[in-house]
């Protein structure tokens, strides 16, 4: 048996649709995105450490600012609710330094729910949430020796077990005074 081919073979030259110009012009625009966008990273770049370094200048000047006037208030009052100029509870940083003092004090198994310090009144009041009724007293024993509260009357003390989580509900407030 003998195969007969009855096509001719038509001979059209090969043509690539890859050429070496097309190769070359995709690798010179995939160069050129790539430079542009490492253009836009650095110039963003540079922007943010500049935000950042104005956001450092600024913080610094507000601490500072922030020493400056705890050094001006020297008073025998600081820390007692009244500030050198007589007022009682202070000025915001007597505010800063209440806050800082719960934060410093609070212990590990006291959540507190409710912050108020009412200027007018000289009152502080804290609701919350402890695991026991030893965290809260240790809670009022921490806050009586802060600088802040040193003076502080604790007259208020509300405690109730809340059946449902087991926790130790609690209130504590000082009287419309506030002092020993």
């Amino acid at each position: 048996m003998q195969n007969i081919n009855l096509l001719e073979d038509i001979e059209l030259p090969q043509r690539s649709v890859i050429t070496s110009k097309l190769v070359l012009k995709v690798v010179g625009l995939l160069v050129l995105v790539l430079l542009v966008i490492s253009i836009f990273c650095t110039a963003k770049l540079s922007r943010s450490k500049e935000s950042l370094t104005a956001l450092g200048g600024f913080q610094q000047k507000l601490i500072a600012k922030i020493i400056s006037l705890e050094k001006k208030d020297d008073s025998p009052n600081h820390g007692n609710g009244v500030d050198s100029t007589g007022h009682k509870m202070g000025s915001t940083i007597n505010f800063y330094g209440y806050l800082h003092d719960i934060a410093k004090h609070t212990p590990k198994n006291v959540w507190l729910t409710t912050i108020a310090l009412s200027q007018a009144e000289n009152m502080i009041m804290f609701r919350g949430h402890a695991l026991s009724a030893s965290d809260v007293t240790n809670f009022i024993s921490n806050l009586k020796s802060s600088s802040s509260m040193r003076n502080r009357a604790f007259n208020t003390v509300q405690i109730r077990k809340n059946e449902n989580t087991r926790e130790i509900d609690f209130t504590i407030a000082t009287d419309v005074m506030g002092q020993l």
